[in-house]
């Protein structure tokens, strides 16, 4: 398990679980009305969207699989609860400023470009990492390109194919069709002098 989801579900337990009714009671009395009534209890509390809500519950699912692997209930007391139908009328929309919050900021954008650098000599996907970040593109739009897109020389690149997430009768073997996403029109983007260069030397690599 990475540190970072340890100390995430650590976190979720002493913050959402511990402190209510639910972890005060044994395991085997957990029934549907307990469950619900918990799930109701933190939704309002916590003014929750439903995406945060789900993280929250995965961890509860995790010690109720632990449980039954340790034979500690006979079943899964709450398997056939639908908890989003239930609580669906309680949750804190999301908006769009919601959205950009969640966005990654400068500082963040810069250490993960640090890091993607000082990866590469080992994980050649770092450079995919380092080409989003630097670009913008589209995840579907980096997964469409070719070394033929990069203009060396003009420190540009060619942005006219995306990998299409249905099929399609002209995409390749790949799944990649020569357009992009909703009739956008090819466009060329500029790229710096650093990235071009891992460009060349993974496919040195590769060759």
């Amino acid at each position: 398990v990475k540190t970072d989801t340890y100390n995430k579900t650590i976190d979720y337990y002493k913050r959402y679980i511990e402190p209510y009714k639910i972890s005060k009671i044994d395991i085997s009395s957990i029934t549907r009305l307990t469950y619900i009534s918990w799930c109701s209890d933190i939704i309002t509390t916590f003014h929750m969207k439903k995406q945060y809500f789900k993280n929250v519950t995965a961890v509860f699912n995790t010690m109720i699989q632990f449980a039954l692997m340790a034979d500690l209930i006979p079943y899964n007391p709450v398997r056939d609860v639908k908890i989003l139908d239930e609580c669906k009328t309680l949750f804190t929309p999301t908006t769009q400023r919601d959205i950009y919050e969640e966005a990654l900021n400068l500082q963040e954008i810069t250490e993960l470009m640090q890091e993607a650098e000082k990866d590469f000599e080992t994980h050649s996907f770092s450079l995919s990492v380092i080409i989003l970040l630097k670009t913008g593109l589209r995840i579907g739009e980096l997964l469409g390109l070719r070394y033929s897109d990069f203009n060396f020389e003009k420190r540009s690149l060619r942005v006219c194919r995306m990998k299409s997430k249905t099929e399609a009768p002209d995409q390749d073997i790949h799944g990649v069709v020569p357009r992009l996403k909703k009739d956008t029109p090819p466009r060329t983007i500029p790229v710096d002098n650093e990235t071009l260069d891992l460009v060349k030397r993974l496919r040195r690599r590769n060759k």
